[in-house]
């Protein structure tokens, strides 16, 4: 789990005071909680949670770009506000 954990935080990136990658490092995190899971024989709670880590990216990427579209507008928002003249 620790090499899996290092994985994971080389894929969030940082830039400026955008952070890019937790949804992927989270998504390599769960893979290999599933993929323990089905070495220990629980095939019926990997599937479970497959459907149900599957559902959950697809179902709110919708919401995810909704907010974030609103934080860019308010963000470009205060921008122009703040800029000297």
């Amino acid at each position: 789990m620790t090499g899996v954990g290092f994985l994971g935080a080389g894929a969030i990136l940082r830039q400026g005071n955008e952070v890019h990658g937790l949804t992927t490092a989270a998504s390599i995190w769960v893979v290999a909680a599933i993929g323990m899971a089905v070495g220990f024989g629980f095939y019926v709670p990997a599937v479970f949670t497959t459907l149900l880590i599957l559902a959950m990216l697809v179902l709110l990427r919708p919401v995810e770009m909704l907010l974030f579209h609103r934080y860019k507008k308010i963000q470009e928002a205060v921008e122009v506000k703040i800029a000297p003249p």
